[in-house]
């Protein structure tokens, strides 16, 4: 595969992650967590993006408190039974983040994984 993966390429991937898994959301951040993709219908996408910077603030800075090299993953569960899912990908020098928000019982690390491989492989093939 020459072509870069397009935005395109980037949302449908998460609409299907979000399918597959029964997430209610997906989002896709750079290494400051800013959204660079997301599937969330129904959601205010403003108050998503203070949420996704704030949840990438306290995951550093609990890294950095805990002296920890590098975070592959960090969960939330709340009392109503959801689950916010943040799994940690590093690309050459910097991270990319896939967040989710699904029922703190559905299974989500399988489906989280795939995405994760398939978006970075055809990531390093169109270069």
């Amino acid at each position: 595969m020459s072509e870069k993966l397009s935005m395109r390429d980037i949302v449908a991937h998460l609409k299907a992650l979000c399918q597959a898994g029964g997430f209610q959301a997906a989002f896709l951040t750079d290494h400051e967590g800013l959204p660079i993709a997301a599937a969330a219908p129904k959601r205010d996408t403003e108050a998503d993006a203070v949420f996704l910077a704030l949840l990438h603030r306290a995951a550093q800075q609990v890294r950095h408190m805990l002296n920890l090299a590098r975070l592959d993953e960090l969960s939330l569960v709340d009392g109503e039974g959801t689950r916010i899912v943040c799994r940690y990908l590093p690309v050459e020098e910097q991270s990319i983040f896939l967040v989710i928000i699904t029922a703190a019982d559905r299974p989500y690390r399988r489906l989280t994984s795939r995405f994760l491989r398939q978006v970075v492989a055809r990531g390093r093939q169109a270069r």
